[in-house]
């Protein structure tokens, strides 16, 4: 019985550590980023504030402009090739829809470069609304999922 037990418990930490790798190496291009403060003045009306992701010293930056109503705050997240919304509210965190009047991205653009598989994924991400450390950090980890593997090259 006790050589069973081992022998099941021996299968589970190889197949463990030979996942691992793989995993590691799929995120580890996005691992280490870089999120700063956008001064008030340099944003846009209706935006509440704002934020520059980067995940290295020559990529492209990522901006994340939060707009806050009543029920929810919506982050904005743009390059110049694409921008989805990630939305946090008492039902969750996630990604979800945005809206018409926050978009200067065309839509053919985002189209191409975002995996909609992948948005639907991440419609819950949390199950309970998050601050903004916590939207800016689970946005840098989860947005690089989000870019079709041919467009990757946008974030790095």
């Amino acid at each position: 019985m006790k050589r069973n037990g081992l022998k099941s418990l021996f299968i589970i930490s190889v197949i463990t550590l030979l996942a691992f790798p793989f995993n590691t190496m799929a995120t580890g291009v996005f691992s280490n980023y870089t999120i700063t403060s956008v001064e008030k003045q340099e944003l846009n009306d209706g935006v509440e504030c704002g934020w520059i992701l980067s995940y290295g010293e020559d990529c492209i930056p990522v901006q994340i402009c939060k707009h806050s109503n009543k029920k929810n705050n919506v982050y904005v997240v743009r390059t110049d090739y694409f921008e989805v919304a990630y939305i946090s509210d008492k039902k969750g965190f996630g990604t979800g829809n945005l809206k018409s009047d926050y978009r200067t991205i065309p839509e053919e653009l985002t189209n191409q470069v975002v995996n909609y598989e992948e948005v639907q994924n991440q419609r819950v991400i949390t199950q309970s609304e998050v601050d903004d450390d916590t939207a800016l950090s689970l946005i840098a980890n989860y947005l690089p999922n989000l870019v079709n593997s041919k467009y990757q090259h946008i974030l790095n």
